[in-house]
C-alpha cells in the first residue's frame, strides 16, 4: 500500500493511501455517521486508533477510488449521495438484510418491511450491481427451524431479487469470538450455532433459492465444506465484482489487474487479498475507517461492541465531535 503525507495545522503526517476504504466492518457509518464520514471526505483524510496497539494513524484518500459501505440501514445516508458521486470516487453497499425480528435480536433496526423499501429505493438509485444483499449471520434460536430460516430468506428473495445480484452469507460463529459468545450469552436469548447437518440442509434451500430467484450465492470466510456442494467461494470486498462494475475505471482496473479484461470472474485475484483479515477471507486489501464500540443497532450476536449501553454513549460523544478526524470517544 502505497504512503503520502497529510497536514495538519502545518505539520506534516505519514499517512497510508489505500485505493480500497472499507466503511466499516466496525460500525455502521451510513446509518450513524454519514456527516461525519462527508466531512472526512472533504478534508481529504481520515485518522484512526489502531485497536490493537492504541496508536494513531492517518489514511489518505489521494489514491482512493472505491468506499465499500457496509450497512443494515443506509436510508439516512441517501441525502449525501449526490454530493458523494461529485467527488469520482466509485461506491458500493454490502446491505445486510435479516429478518430476526420474531427472534427479538435486531430490535434497534427499523422494521423489516421498512429495510426492504430502503433497498429497494437505494438499489434504484445506484443500479442492482451496486447493492449487495447480506443474509449475515446465519443462527438458530429458540422456535427457529432450518425449514422456517429458509423461508424468512426466500420471503426477502421474493421482493428485492429483481434489485441485487448477490447473496452473501455467513454463520454465526461464537465460540470462536469473545464478544459474540459474550454478548449471546447476556442477551438470553438462545442463540446458537447451526450444526453441521443444519449447515448442508440450509445451503441447500439456498442453492434452490438462489437459482430461482438469479441470485448469485456467495459465503463469506466460511470455514465449511462449500466445493462439494457446488459453491464457490466469495468475498464481500469482491475483486470480480468490481471488475465487472467499475471497468471503466482505469486507476481502479490497474490496482486489481483488470485493465483490459473480458472475463474478470476467471482471473485469479489471490494476490490481492487482505492479509488483516482471517484467512478464510476472500476480500480484497482495503483500509478500515471505522471504530468499534460505536454501532447503535443493539443486534444481539454482535462481535463489535462489548456493551450495547457503552456503545449508545459513545455515539453521543462522537456526534458532539463532528469534525474530528477519527471516530474516536475518549475524552
Amino acid at each position: 500500500m502505497e504512503k503520502t503525507f497529510v497536514k495538519i495545522k502545518r505539520t506534516l503526517h505519514e499517512a497510508a493511501a489505500p485505493v480500497i476504504v472499507s466503511a466499516s466492518r466496525a460500525t455502521d457509518i451510513p446509518a450513524f455517521f454519514g456527516d461525519w464520514f462527508m466531512e472526512r471526505v472533504k478534508a481529504g483524510y481520515y485518522g484512526k486508533i489502531n485497536p490493537f496497539n492504541g496508536k494513531k494513524e492517518y489514511i489518505s484518500f489521494n489514491n482512493t477510488r472505491l468506499f465499500v459501505f457496509w450497512t443494515k440501514n443506509p436510508e439516512p445516508f441517501m441525502i449525501h449521495l449526490d454530493e458523494l458521486d461529485k467527488t469520482g470516487i466509485n461506491y458500493y453497499f454490502l446491505f445486510t438484510l435479516n429478518d430476526y425480528e420474531a427472534e427479538g435480536l435486531e430490535t434497534g433496526l427499523p422494521e423489516l418491511q421498512k429495510r426492504i423499501k430502503t433497498f429497494i429505493r437505494l438499489s434504484k438509485r445506484t443500479g442492482k450491481n451496486r447493492v449487495c444483499w447480506r443474509f449475515d449471520p446465519l443462527l438458530m434460536a429458540p422456535g427457529m427451524t432450518v425449514e422456517k430460516l429458509a423461508r424468512k430468506i426466500e420471503s426477502i428473495a421474493e421482493k428485492i431479487s429483481p434489485y441485487t445480484e448477490k447473496l452473501i452469507f455467513s454463520f454465526v460463529d461464537i465460540d470462536k469470538y469473545r464478544k459474540v459468545k459474550r454478548n449471546t450469552e447476556g442477551a438470553k436469548k438462545g442463540i446458537r450455532e447451526l450444526s453441521e447437518q443444519e449447515k448442508h440442509r440450509i445451503l441447500k434451500s439456498m442453492q434452490k433459492i438462489a437459482v430461482k430467484y438469479k441470485l448469485q450465492l456467495s459465503p463469506c470466510a466460511v470455514d465449511f465444506d462449500l466445493e462439494s456442494r457446488g459453491i464457490k467461494p466469495g468475498s464481500c470486498i469482491d475483486p470480480a465484482m468490481i471488475a465487472k462494475t467499475f471497468c471503466g475505471d482505469t486507476e481502479l482496473m490497474s490496482y486489481i489487474g483488470a485493465n483490459g479484461v473480458l472475463f474478470p470472474d476467471e482471473m485469479d485475484y489471490s494476490h490481492l487479498k487482505d492479509p488483516n483479515q482471517r484467512k478464510e477471507c476472500l476480500c480484497a486489501q482495503s483500509k478500515d475507517i471505522g471504530a468499534y464500540n460505536t454501532c447503535g443497532h443493539g443486534c444481539e450476536y454482535c462481535y463489535a461492541v462489548n456493551s450495547h449501553k457503552q456503545a449508545s454513549e459513545n455515539m453521543l460523544i462522537i456526534k458532539n465531535r463532528l469534525k474530528n478526524d477519527t471516530l474516536d470517544y475518549s475524552s
